[in-house]
C-alpha cells in the first residue's frame, strides 16, 4: 500500500516538473514576439532560461524597431507613373524598394521563428545575424 502511494507521489512530482517547464517555455517564447518580449524581460528574473532568451528577443524586438523605422522612411521614396492607362500620373513606391523591404521583413520574421522553436526544444543557440548585434547582454 505504501510502495502505491510513494508511486503517485512520484508520478504527480513528474507531472508537475512537466507543467512548470512547459510554463517556462511559453513565457520564453513570448520573448520573441515583438513588444510582448517586455513581459519575460522586466517580469521574471529568477529563471535562467527565460532570461537568456529575454535578452535575446529583446535585441530581436530592436532589430524590429529598426526594421519599422527604416520600412517607413523607403516607403516615403515615390517616383511618377502612369495610371490608368496612361491618362494620370501617380506616385507610388518602386517595386524594388517594396520587394526588398519585403524580403527584409520575412528574414526578421524567420530569425523569430528560429528563436521561438529554440526555446520548444529547450536549446540556448544565439539568434542567426543578431548575434552581432547584441545591445542587451
Amino acid at each position: 500500500m505504501e510502495e502505491e502511494k510513494e508511486l503517485l507521489n512520484d508520478d504527480s512530482n513528474i507531472e508537475k516538473e512537466i507543467e512548470i517547464n512547459t510554463n517556462t517555455k511559453l513565457i520564453a517564447i513570448l520573448s520573441y514576439l515583438g513588444i510582448l518580449s517586455l513581459i519575460p524581460y522586466y517580469g521574471v528574473k529568477d529563471d535562467e532560461f527565460i532570461n537568456y532568451h529575454a535578452k535575446e528577443g529583446m535585441n530581436l524586438l530592436l532589430v524590429w524597431l529598426i526594421y519599422y523605422v527604416l520600412y517607413n522612411v523607403l516607403s516615403q521614396i515615390k517616383v511618377n507613373t502612369s495610371c490608368m492607362y496612361g491618362l494620370i500620373v501617380c506616385k507610388v513606391t518602386p517595386w524594388y524598394i517594396k520587394s526588398f523591404l519585403l524580403i527584409l521583413g520575412l528574414i526578421v520574421g524567420v530569425i523569430a521563428m528560429i528563436g521561438i522553436l529554440n526555446v520548444i526544444r529547450g536549446e540556448k543557440n544565439k539568434l542567426p545575424f543578431i548575434r552581432k548585434l547584441r545591445v542587451f547582454k
